[in-house]
């Protein structure tokens, strides 16, 4: 009983002075925060970059399970920001009660009317400063809260995307008939029981409160609170909901999710005299190793826009996704898979792998294969080059290098194009086309 008592004096000593804590946690984090966000975006797509040959759909839920985590981050990153300011003018208060406990209103010359006015919508400095302290410490708070919630939120959707596997294991494979009625159905369910749960969340548990409802949601909400993960944030999602003040700040989460993703998802574009496409009279940093500002290669690269000996290498990255999959597909019904996809560790010292040289009848066909869907010109003209397959050093995108010999073009500027050549159905007849989707200059030195 004793050491009970000795816990609660040292958690209320702990509470009166947790103002402290909470300035040096957020200036810390804030710094952190702004130095990590950047780097960690960089870091997840090297990562994806990497993981570009496994299965799109795999790739995606991990891709939309970073995205969660660098909400969770930015939005702990703005709030922190707010914390520190609104705790800054907490300290200036103090101060000034230092010196000055308050003011009367009627020294200062006021008409009663003002008088009145001020009294009713001005607070004492006590009162203020109270309720400044009360406000930045639920800030806080809310700060990790939204962070958990963004973490489990990833979590919940990554794993119920998951699900899908299993269902389509479960009915025979993708090559059964009922997969799609299946899989409907069982979206159905989750959009359903999903949008009951987060609906029960955001408006601060109703169905929990409503008899006869609660024995109906019980079972889904032990489920999804399960693999949701929402343990982690409980205790501080219903001790904010049980004091006025806090529960205010839990009707914001929704929306203050809904203010981050349209601010991070809405582009101003100045400049509407200067286009922003790919042409032969604009430089696009994307499409320039050195000047590529996102560590990715979205439609094809070249080292530098400076070409000062012969040859010009041009990088078109693999990304398998479901078209260009169903052209390889299309194209190469014969072609299988040069290898599976295995995790491997660098972590035995002196290991020597006896199987790093593969046989060119197992790797020639695919890379025939997809130089017949990628087509390079410059100038108009189509060049015809051996491409390698190739891991760009910087981004570590898989995906093809084309060497490409340009000693007899004249110095001065040229335009490189790079397109996909695929068929279509024209009068019941396949038709072969040529679909350009990278135009870049260069300028031979």
């Amino acid at each position: 009983m004793l050491r009970r008592e000795k816990s609660h004096e040292w958690l209320d000593k702990l509470s009166r002075e947790s103002w402290q804590l909470e300035l040096l946690i957020s200036g810390f984090s804030i710094f952190l925060l702004i130095q990590g966000l950047d780097l960690a975006e960089q870091k997840f797509q090297l990562f994806f970059n990497r993981l570009q040959l496994l299965d799109f759909d795999l790739r995606q839920e991990l891709e939309s399970y970073s995205w969660f985590l660098l909400m969770g981050g930015k939005g702990l990153l703005y709030n922190l920001v707010l914390h520190l300011f609104l705790r800054g003018l907490w300290i200036a208060a103090v101060g000034l009660r230092t010196f000055n406990s308050g003011t009367s209103f009627a020294t200062q010359g006021y008409t009663p009317l003002f008088q009145r006015t001020l009294k009713r919508n001005t607070l004492s400095l006590d009162d203020y400063i109270i309720q400044l302290d009360k406000f930045c410490s639920n800030i806080f708070a809310f700060s990790y809260l939204v962070l958990f919630v963004a973490l489990c939120t990833g979590s919940y959707i990554f794993l119920l995307k998951g699900s899908i596997y299993l269902v389509t294991w479960l009915v025979g494979g993708t090559s059964s008939p009922i997969l799609e009625p299946a899989l409907i159905f069982w979206g159905v369910v989750i959009i359903l029981v999903s949008s009951i749960y987060v609906l029960d969340f955001a408006f601060l548990s109703p169905f929990k409160r409503e008899k006869g409802i609660d024995r109906i949601y019980y079972p889904f909400y032990k489920f999804l609170s399960w693999i949701s993960l929402s343990f982690i944030y409980r205790t501080l999602y219903y001790t904010m909901m049980g004091n006025r003040i806090s529960r205010r700040f839990l009707w914001f989460i929704v929306p203050f999710y809904i203010v981050i993703y349209l601010g991070d998802s809405i582009h101003v574009q100045t400049q509407p005299l200067i286009p922003k496409s790919s042409n032969t009279l604009s430089i696009h940093p994307g499409y320039y190793d050195n000047l590529n500002p996102k560590r990715s290669v979205k439609l094809a690269s070249t080292p530098s826009k400076y070409v000062s000996n012969g040859m010009l290498e041009v990088f078109v990255p693999i990304t398998l996704n479901k078209k260009l999959t169903s052209r390889i597909n299309r194209h190469c019904s014969q072609q299988t898979a040069v290898h599976s996809t295995l995790i491997s560790s660098d972590f035995a010292l002196f290991k020597i792998d006896e199987s790093t040289i593969q046989q060119e009848d197992k790797v020639k066909p695919y890379l025939d294969c997809m130089n017949q869907l990628f087509r390079i010109s410059i100038d108009d003209q189509v060049l015809h080059s051996h491409p390698f397959f190739h891991q760009n050093p910087i981004t570590t995108q898989y995906g093809l290098s084309y060497m490409i010999d340009i000693d007899t073009l004249p110095r001065g500027v040229h335009h490189v194009q790079v397109g996909l050549i695929d068929t279509k159905k024209v009068a019941d007849r396949d038709s072969v086309y040529f679909r350009p989707y990278a135009l870049f200059p260069i300028w031979k030195l």
